[in-house]
């Protein structure tokens, strides 16, 4: 098997091979060109908190509204909660463009952080749902 080449603006190509290791913080992507090894960090974002608002639509699809803080100090508004075909699913923030579609404002660059943010959303909207219950 032919390994991808890595090429730069000087127009030549080396082979590379790619190894991760996931640490709390950050996943360390190590490139190999050649012989020499070149280390790219992937910050995992800290998500310091997490707000669910349930919303009270017995017909709807939509069943809440979070607000998720990154390492206290940047907060995502209006990622909704929506019960699809498949179970429940996050959106992240959108705005509808002249043309009729949607294109998101904020969203996840990869997917460790896209399933790392779905998570706790999905799990501060089950003990939200619990603690409703309760009252």
């Amino acid at each position: 098997m032919q390994k991808p080449l890595l090429c730069f603006d000087t127009n030549v190509c080396y082979p590379h091979t790619y190894t991760f290791t996931l640490n709390a913080t950050f996943i360390s992507a190590i490139m190999y060109v050649g012989d020499f090894p070149k280390i790219r960090r992937i910050i995992m974002p800290n998500i310091t908190d997490v707000r669910v608002r349930l919303v009270n639509t017995d017909s709807g699809k939509l069943k809440g509204v979070a607000t998720v803080v990154i390492d206290d100090s940047i907060a995502i508004h209006d990622i909704k909660l929506i019960e699809g075909e498949d179970g429940l699913f996050m959106s992240m923030p959108s705005k509808k463009m002249p043309d009729g579609t949607y294109k998101d404002l904020v969203h996840p660059i990869n997917s460790k952080t896209r399933e790392s943010i779905k998570e706790k959303v999905l799990n501060a909207y089950r003990k939200t749902l619990e603690d409703s219950a309760c009252e």
